[in-house]
């Protein structure tokens, strides 16, 4: 193989690898309360899952239950983010590209019978993304956000679809995504800082380089 394809392949190497495993975002833990504060993937900073013009419904043991919604996109919703800090880890991360926002939960009979999605990214106005239905029954509802590629910050809103009447909303207890207490859980793949991906692919080819110079100097 050329010096040329062994570049091309180590170029792609990082971005390939790190396509192979989403990661938490920022989670949620469901409990009785005002709002939620986040639990912070690496490299993140989020802000507190809150109630914008919806009604803090309490005595819902461990959850988050909300009622007064309504199916007009410019209130009544809930609202969270998130930053890319930029820390130092095994790899630095500054950009997201997001896979999913799950929760566990359910719908009162007179709840919001579906919800959609609106994102605000890297200062940009919000954006209907996905629209999910949500049951009476306690499960997961996954809104697919695929969409949305190297993002430095975003805020996203839930909004009730359809009219809803005085039902209530719950983020439940019991969604334990991806190892962890959340449930409510945003899910991507970390974008590693170009700098740093083709710093690696510079020392791996080096490397081989000099592999190469001894095996031919070792036939003479």
């Amino acid at each position: 193989m050329s010096y040329t394809k062994c570049f091309v392949l180590l170029l792609l190497l990082p971005s390939v690898c790190v396509e192979c495993q989403a990661d938490i975002i920022v989670t949620f833990d469901a409990a009785d309360t005002a709002f939620l504060t986040p639990i912070n993937g690496p490299g993140v900073s989020g802000t507190n899952l809150i109630r914008a013009d919806l009604n803090y419904v309490g005595g819902g043991g461990s959850d988050f239950n909300s009622s007064g919604w309504s199916s007009n996109p410019t209130f009544s919703f809930l609202e969270f983010g998130f930053t890319s800090t930029s820390t130092s880890t095994s790899t630095s991360t500054s950009q997201w590209n997001i896979e999913s926002l799950l929760f566990y939960g359910l719908r009162s009979a007179t709840g919001p019978s579906s919800l959609t999605v609106f994102a605000s990214v890297n200062g940009g106005g919000f954006t209907a993304i996905d629209t999910e239905s949500i049951g009476t029954s306690a499960a997961t509802v996954t809104f697919d956000l695929a969409s949305l590629d190297n993002v430095d910050t975003a805020t996203f809103r839930l909004f009730s679809t359809l009219p809803s009447g005085t039902g209530t909303l719950r983020i439940s207890e019991g969604g334990n995504f991806l190892g962890t207490s959340g449930d409510l859980v945003l899910t991507g793949v970390a974008v590693p800082e170009p700098t740093s991906a083709t710093f690696l692919a510079a020392l791996l080819l080096v490397g081989m380089a000099r592999t190469r110079f001894r095996m031919k100097s070792q036939l003479q």
